[in-house]
């Protein structure tokens, strides 16, 4: 990250020499740091590839453009956010993203020729990354977007060598404290257009793409995040129905019963199958689950004989307690508002209906019967013993597989339970 005033590079020094971080100090995120990364990707291309919502190919400068039915780019940047670890999201004073258009494209080859003009709305999306931009960053445009306008005044070359670069700025404040909340290592951002046919550079390359580094004033995006150490956490209140990131809430469902969806601590219990717009059917919610350091529940989960998370006293068994939830919204996927279709029948795969496990089956199948769609099943208690070869102790395993199908279509979600010996 790279510090941008004398006075806080000193208080910096200051702070590492005493063994304490500054109470308040500003990062800069941008090209320079490691980490950082992006690209142009495009869908659609005369002769190459058809303009049909699939993303084709990146390796293109930082730009948005757009020729319905022809070809469309978004540009992708991935920021890290290595320097604000150990910060609490509510210290998070203030973030923002400054980009700026540096040049109007007027063409990417045949057929592909813009109208002279920049994109009058650009619309910026931001998403948890991973540090890799790929093709399918493309569609990352699934949270609600920030709508920049680019007027009054159109955009032109001639207008750009007049007044240099033009720089615009969104306020990330807000989704920066959820990815810290969240543990996320990245912050990414897509931006797009739906201003045919127009073509806007958001680089720093200069005429046509191809000048100088900085000509006219003009730079690659970056982030601005003002850290305060000296704001009080807020008191979080389950039942204020309304999640909380700064106080590190996922998710917060007015009341503080576990098992169904969110969890009495205002953390999601459900373990999720994937992120397809089908796993809105189904999830499976643990009344004690084992996290992982972003907070999320792991699968399989394994628990030792006798430590936290195992719930039956019993030596030589583990405790578990899983629900069944059944068409509920989740904000961590976009097309789960809440299934409408009360017709979505759950069935038990395994553990099979015969063997050791056979009762397992039997306390899923009645609890999954009477649960009311959309919502969660009641809690089933369920123990897992640990397995005997001759004097020595071994792991043991129970895996469940539910299915739904509904009107929504289908959805299979696995969870393994293993429980490990105490030593």
């Amino acid at each position: 990250m790279t510090f941008r005033s004398t006075l806080l590079l000193a208080a910096l020094v200051a702070s590492i020499a005493t063994g304490a971080r500054a109470e308040s100090f500003t990062v800069t995120v941008d090209e320079t740091d490691a980490g950082t990364v992006s690209d142009g990707i495009i869908d659609g291309f005369p002769e190459l590839a058809a303009k049909d919502g699939v993303p084709d190919f990146g390796g293109n400068a930082l730009s948005v453009a757009l020729k319905s039915g022809v070809t469309e780019l978004r540009g992708v940047v991935e920021f890290p956010l290595a320097e604000l670890a150990g910060v609490a999201p509510s210290s998070i004073a203030a973030a923002t993203l400054t980009f700026n258009i540096d040049d109007v494209l007027s063409t990417f080859g045949p057929g592909t020729d813009f109208n002279g003009q920049a994109s009058d709305t650009i619309y910026v999306h931001l998403y948890e990354a991973d540090g890799v931009v790929e093709v399918s960053d493309y569609n990352e445009t699934k949270e609600a977007r920030t709508v920049v306008s680019t007027g009054p005044a159109a955009i032109t070359d001639a207008t750009l060598n007049a007044s240099g670069a033009v720089t615009f700025t969104v306020d990330i404040g807000p989704r920066l404290a959820v990815a810290l909340a969240n543990g996320a290592g990245f912050l990414g951002v897509v931006w797009r257009t739906d201003d045919s046919p127009t073509g806007t550079s958001l680089d720093n390359l200069g005429e046509g793409s191809a000048g100088p580094p900085g000509a006219r004033n003009s730079r690659l995006p970056f982030l601005t995040i003002e850290v305060d150490d000296t704001i009080p956490p807020p008191e979080c209140e389950c039942g204020d129905g309304v999640a909380d990131p700064l106080c590190g809430e996922q998710c917060d469902d007015a009341n503080v019963e576990g098992l169904d969806g969110c969890g009495s601590d205002c953390r999601y219990d459900t373990v999720l199958g994937g992120t397809k717009a089908g796993e809105c059917l189904l999830s499976v919610a643990l009344g004690h689950p084992i996290r992982d350091g972003s907070g999320a529940i792991v699968s399989p989960q394994v628990c030792r004989d006798g430590d936290a998370c195992d719930a039956d006293a019993t030596a030589g068994v583990c405790g578990f307690t899983v629900a069944a939830c059944v068409g509920m919204a989740d904000p961590r996927l976009p097309a789960c508002s809440g299934a409408a279709d009360t017709g979505t029948a759950v069935a038990v795969l395994k553990p099979a209906s015969r063997g050791s496990q056979a009762t397992i089956r039997e306390r899923l199948e009645a609890a999954v019967a009477a649960t009311t769609v959309p919502g969660c099943s009641a809690g089933v208690d369920l123990t897992v013993p640990l397995r005997t070869r001759g004097s020595k102790q071994k792991p043991g395993k129970a895996k469940i597989t539910l299915r739904a199908k509904g009107a929504g279509g289908k959805d299979k979600d696995t969870l393994v339970l293993v429980c490990e010996p105490a030593s």
